[in-house]
């Protein structure tokens, strides 16, 4: 069956539309800097020349020593990095790596929850978190170059936008 040439117009123009709307959602810049940097500030808020750059490292902190408030709300903020890094990958490869790191991270903070929500009493009877995913999740992945990558390539998207780096002070 042949599809009458005129039926193909209004796919046509749906499919450019999509990818011209696709191109200026995912970034403002073609070179995906601006959400490489986004996704290394403070807050992952679109970025200005006054914005901070993420703390050195991955929070790796037993999950005993996260509150699960705090558990929460960085989960959210590492899943916003992970699609902006992302996004800033689908750009250009070059943010790969970052995108890699932030990936980590929020997989790090999940097996931080899953470690919360499984617990196990004490001696005492005091209930603790099972970390057994928690140290096989460190035990097989390795999150200081994972954190190296990450502060690396934070760096390097702010100097690409020439914003100055000045870190964020420490919540902890």
């Amino acid at each position: 069956m042949k599809i009458p040439k005129l039926s193909l117009v209004p796919i046509f123009a749906i499919t450019a539309m999509l990818t011209t709307a696709g191109c200026s959602i995912i970034s403002k810049s073609p070179n995906g800097n601006d959400l490489a940097a986004q996704s290394c500030s403070n807050d992952a808020s679109p970025i200005s020349s006054t914005s901070k750059i993420v703390l050195i490292g991955l929070d790796d902190r037993e999950p005993k020593d996260v509150p699960g408030d705090e558990l929460a709300a960085r989960l959210e903020l590492d899943q916003r990095r992970s699609i902006l890094s992302a996004q800033a990958a689908a750009t250009n490869s070059y943010w790969q790596p970052l995108a890699d790191a932030w990936a980590l991270e929020e997989a790090l903070a999940r097996v931080i929850l899953e470690s919360q929500t499984k617990t196990t009493a004490d001696l005492s009877g005091a209930l603790i978190p099972d970390k057994t995913y928690y140290e096989k999740f460190l035990a097989n992945v390795n999150i200081d170059f994972a954190a190296i990558t990450k502060d690396t390539y934070c760096r390097i998207s702010f100097v690409k936008l020439n914003i100055p780096i000045v870190y964020e002070t420490s919540p902890k």
